[in-house]
């Protein structure tokens, strides 16, 4: 009788470690350092954390969602068109992730702000 039931408890085992390795393969999330740039000044250092979520097609970590809109094996590229835009693109095999965030004025649509991203990111795990 042992033998059946530590078969059933194996595979409940297996299933349990497959769907947690599935839910990682969703998400990545990303360490990164480099600079920032605020409307054409003197480039920044920044670190900063970003978590690319492959089910929802999102990227977060400029203060919004941002939508995957492409992606493949090499890059992934990322854009929100509404207030504030953001675009960028991650390469998924240098880790180099290039973006602008721009915000413009509600009263008369001059740019407020533009922020250009150069980071370099690197997978990283929650610390908590």
């Amino acid at each position: 009788m042992r033998r059946p039931c530590s078969c059933v408890i194996a595979l409940a085992v297996m299933l349990v470690g497959l769907s947690t390795a599935h839910a990682a393969d969703t998400t990545l999330t990303l360490a990164c350092q480099g600079t920032v740039t605020q409307n054409d000044a003197k480039p920044e250092p920044l670190s900063m954390g970003v978590i690319v979520d492959f089910a929802a097609r999102t990227v977060h970590g400029f203060g919004y969602p941002v939508e995957i809109t492409a992606m493949d094996d090499v890059i992934v590229t990322f854009a929100r068109s509404t207030q504030p835009t953001i675009d960028g693109t991650i390469d998924r095999v240098t880790g180099d992730l290039q973006a602008t965030f721009v915000m413009l004025s509600m009263k008369n649509n001059k740019v407020l702000l533009t922020n250009h991203y150069l980071l370099k990111c690197r997978p990283s795990q929650r610390m908590f």
